[in-house]
């Protein structure tokens, strides 16, 4: 008899071992990350915040994640939570790719400054309970002032012409009339806005209500961003 119930036991310890091993456990294979500086058109506010695309396993995977947190560097205390319903998932050649939305930029006075520098952590946290971990370097080295209006792209709507003093391609980033992106494509600043829109795609254009312009800085990493514009009219 004991030795019946031995053998059960062992059974059972086998059965959970298996059962958890067959548990679907989450991988992270590779972290992007983006520094944006958003400006207000209208009133001029500056907004800094991070963007994270993350590239998980599994085409279903996005429906078994329960929460997302980024943790900066131990000494500043500072963390992001991002819940399933703020996360969109997208497939790019078949692989799963998440992203995370706006990371704002840490405060003071009232002004957005510096993400701090180091190594950041970002955990992926599945329904299962099950974890995985990954790091992420950040380097922020811009400072705003007054000069840093510059680097932003803006449109002029009385020439109907886009203004970059970078001189380098600027990006339209086209929105719905719920602020959900549509696409973006690249526009040149010596041409009329309204000649160009005519020239994007169908698919695009049939949903284009506001865009915001960018311009990515190759120097200090990061992307200036003006808007959201309505569309010129026709």
């Amino acid at each position: 008899m004991k030795e019946c119930f031995s053998t059960l036991l062992i059974l059972a310890a086998c059965m959970t071992l298996l059962i958890s091993c067959t548990e679907e456990t989450p991988q992270i294979h590779e972290i992007q990350t983006q520094l944006v500086n958003h400006t207000d058109q209208e009133s001029g506010e500056i907004t800094r915040f991070l963007e994270l695309a993350v590239h998980s396993a599994g085409d279903d995977e996005q429906h078994q994640i329960e929460r997302i947190t980024v943790t900066a560097p131990e000494d500043t205390f500072l963390a992001w939570e991002i819940n399933q319903d703020l996360m969109h998932a997208q497939l790019i050649d078949g692989e799963l790719w998440i992203s995370t939305g706006r990371l704002l930029a840490p405060a003071a006075f009232g002004r957005a400054i510096q993400f701090p520098r180091g190594s950041y952590t970002l955990t992926l946290l599945m329904r299962n309970g099950l974890a995985a971990e990954q790091q992420f370097m950040i380097n922020d080295p811009l400072v705003l002032t007054p000069a840093v209006s510059i680097l932003f792209p803006r449109y002029d709507r009385a020439e109907d012409r886009i203004l970059a003093s970078s001189g380098a391609s600027v990006r339209i980033r086209g929105f719905d009339a719920a602020m959900n992106p549509v696409g973006e494509t690249e526009v040149r600043t010596d041409l009329r806005l309204a000649e160009q829109i005519d020239r994007i795609s169908d698919e695009m254009k049939a949903e284009l209500v506001f865009f915001e312009l960018a311009w990515f800085d190759p120097v200090l990493k990061q992307q200036f961003r003006t808007g959201a514009y309505t569309l010129p009219e026709d």
